[in-house]
């Protein structure tokens, strides 16, 4: 299994292996799926905007959304995809969003964290379905977990068993 921290940004093709991402408060798991190659990719996404802190993002692109988007978009192409297919080929998956520590809801992290990710993915075509969203849902946390070799995305939450299929 790969565990993929707060910033990370992991790729793997044609593999048994799970990806998992643990404690997704207002952070927000974006999964690329390319069923062709059966390559999956995540980022463990904390803020959406890198410009106040250019030298973590340099080090840690998985960090903001602006950053980890396109790093992840670069990281599943890798010679694989041809530009003009990446919004055919590449489907994604976002989980987590949630007000954590917010009750008054005047940062909105999470909400901000999904809004910057959807507009990255738009710019790249990559479309977004209502049901393959999992944000939001007041202050749940949330870990997601991906079989590399089926693409299948598990969301699961801090609070009880339920699990959902993304």
């Amino acid at each position: 299994m790969k565990v993929i921290g707060i910033g990370g940004i992991e790729v793997c093709c044609r593999s048994n292996e799970t990806m998992k991402t643990f404690g997704l408060g207002s952070c927000v798991a974006l999964v690329l799926l390319d069923s062709i190659e059966m390559c999956v990719g995540m980022a463990h996404v904390a803020l959406p905007d890198s410009s106040f802190n250019p030298e973590k993002a340099a080090k840690l692109p998985g960090y903001f959304a602006d950053t980890a988007v396109p790093e992840l978009v670069d990281r599943m192409v890798l010679g694989r995809i041809r530009q003009n297919e990446i919004g055919r080929r590449l489907q994604a998956r976002i989980a987590g969003g949630a007000s954590i520590n917010d009750s008054t809801n005047v940062f909105q992290i999470g909400r901000r964290n999904v809004l910057a990710i959807q507009k990255r993915l738009e710019f790249y075509g990559i479309l977004l379905k209502p049901e393959h969203m999992d944000i939001g849902g007041g202050n749940l946390s949330r870990t997601v977990s991906v079989t590399i070799n089926t693409g299948q995305v598990m969301v699961s939450y801090a609070t009880d068993q339920a699990v959902r299929k993304l």
